[in-house]
């Protein structure tokens, strides 16, 4: 990922609700991994990316009207891991395209216990920070960046009641000019997952799906 000296950083805690930045883990849970398999047999394993991360405790307080905020945990973090790397510009990379995406390409999960957390640092081989700096839920948006967590799809309305009918979106990341993300043509990446799984905190059933024009 390039310049991402030149991005502006914001003083949050590693604990706090926030898109992008560093993985905070439970112990135990491991930080999930792309796996690929190449033509010869050999395996590679690339670390997913922080997208985002849901202190669900300071969610709810901070979001009392919001319906969906209370249907979440009454405390611990929920981390939504996506392999973006091709959408930010890594050539190199290999990742999914439009529709669902495979488990192998995503991951969501649930880390509830607040005392026995651990914060993953990625970096490359020469040892550079390889995550876009964190920033709060509610960064200053550009009028054509609209991602959110927990609220009704600003767009694709038609394909996700198609698709995923009955499903709440848990996170929508748009194309962002400011970090050089590219879902194709305007595109947007959404976590979904039934009511029933959200209310049994069963995160791991959550569904990944892109949509572009």
């Amino acid at each position: 990922i390039n310049n991402l000296s030149m991005k502006q950083t914001y003083d949050l805690k590693p604990t706090d609700s926030h898109w992008w930045g560093e993985p905070v883990l439970q112990e135990g849970i491991d930080l999930p991994f792309t796996v690929e398999e190449y033509a010869d047999g050999t395996q590679e394993k690339f670390p997913m990316s922080l997208v985002c991360q849901i202190n669900c405790a300071d969610f709810i307080q901070g979001n009392p009207d919001n319906s969906l905020a209370h249907m979440l945990p009454d405390k611990g973090i929920i981390s939504f891991f996506a392999n973006v790397d091709y959408f930010l510009g890594d050539m190199d990379a290999t990742g999914e395209g439009m529709g669902e995406w495979s488990a192998n390409s995503f991951r969501v999960l649930y880390s509830r216990d607040m005392d026995r957390l651990r914060t993953h640092k990625i970096v490359d081989e020469e040892g550079r920070d390889c995550a876009i700096p964190a920033e709060p839920l509610h960064v200053p948006q550009d009028e054509v960046e609209e991602s959110r967590v927990l609220s009704q799809p600003t767009c694709f309305v038609d394909e996700i009641e198609n698709y995923y009918p009955g499903y709440i979106t848990l996170l929508q990341l748009d194309s962002s000019d400011r970090h050089g993300l590219r879902f194709y043509d305007g595109g947007c990446l959404f976590f979904f997952i039934s009511p029933e799984d959200l209310r049994e905190k069963k995160f791991e059933k959550a569904e990944c799906a892109m949509f572009s024009m």
